[in-house]
């Protein structure tokens, strides 16, 4: 595989409940399933806690998938297929340990891209690690394509089409405003 390989065209992992992120700060970890069969990672988040009267409750969590409620994210990469997955995850799908003399002190935290590593746990052993990205350099792989308007748009103004341009819009407009 070559380094110049581009991830910007890799779908996210299936993932049932998804979150909005905000496209700025948040890190993909590109994972490869050369196997024949979906890899499922039911990775452990914890639960939030929710306090107030029971009407609050009910309110804060009405939104919230099976999946909250047990504090598990479920994640599903398809049998030969690639996936991003958020990296807060990467230590739960694999632990590795660097096997590189230089970082003997502290194997386990080593995460330079160029160091061989063996897999020593986590929920993903089979799965291929390929790279990080930043989510914000598949935004800005986007094309969108604007609609049809009366009058020109005004700066800050977005047209959308779907929930997830929607999305990078008032990402966009976040990042213009700082």
């Amino acid at each position: 595989m070559t380094r110049e390989e581009d991830f910007t065209n890799v779908a996210p992992a299936d993932e049932p409940f998804a979150r909005e992120r905000d496209p700025e700060y948040a890190t993909d970890t590109v994972w490869e399933n050369p196997t024949q069969a979906d890899v499922v990672l039911d990775l452990h988040v914890g639960t939030t806690p929710v306090y107030g009267s029971a009407e609050q409750k009910a309110r804060i969590t009405a939104s919230w998938g099976p999946q909250e409620f047990k504090g598990i994210r479920r994640f599903v990469v398809k049998a030969k297929s690639k996936a991003r997955i958020p990296s807060e995850f990467d230590q739960g799908i694999q632990q590795t340990r660097c096997l590189e003399a230089q970082c003997a002190f502290q194997p386990t935290i080593c995460r330079n891209p160029r160091h061989r590593m063996a897999v020593i746990g986590g929920l993903g052993p089979q799965l291929i690690n390929r790279r990080k990205i930043q989510l914000r350099q598949v935004v800005s792989a986007l094309v969108v394509e604007p609609a049809p308007l009366a009058a020109p748009p005004t700066p800050g103004q977005v047209p959308t089409s779907d929930a997830g341009t929607a999305a990078l819009a008032r990402a966009a407009a976040r990042r213009s405003t700082r």
